[in-house]
């Protein structure tokens, strides 16, 4: 679980041309293509 946690740590908060936003959003649509409830 912790190896979970620090790859999200990671994806979401380390440096990125993304915004938080922008990666939140990739985050909601994988998921809901996944078929995940986001």
């Amino acid at each position: 679980m912790e190896d979970h946690a620090r790859l999200y740590r990671g994806l979401m908060f380390g440096a990125s041309p993304l915004s938080r936003s922008e990666r939140e959003l990739v985050a909601t649509v994988v998921s809901r293509t996944n078929g995940c409830h986001y």
